[in-house]
């Protein structure tokens, strides 16, 4: 649970808001969870800054490996694997 607490906090308190009224709301009524968030972000996170000024934030897609295929005679392919057998062949 503290990982999904801490996720929802970082989009509060580490990225810019439209509209600061939450926040300065939570920082006013709730400073314990600012001082959660904070008090992961060092102990988890510790170079926080530095990733958010080094890693890309639209990475290169991995590309897409091509798969072997089987089409049979009524043009359903069966990806890594032998199709199944017919009614006639199953029965």
């Amino acid at each position: 649970f503290d990982s999904t607490a801490f996720a929802h906090l970082a989009q509060l308190y580490a990225y810019p808001q439209q509209n600061d009224v939450v926040l300065k709301f939570s920082e006013l009524n709730t400073p314990n969870l600012k001082a959660f968030f904070e008090r992961v972000k060092e102990e988890v996170w510790s170079d926080w800054k530095e990733l958010g000024q080094t890693l890309a934030m639209n990475p290169r897609p991995t590309p897409i490996q091509e798969l072997p295929f089987v089409i049979n005679q009524h043009n359903h392919f069966y990806i890594n694997q032998v199709p199944p057998p017919s009614y006639e062949e199953a029965t």
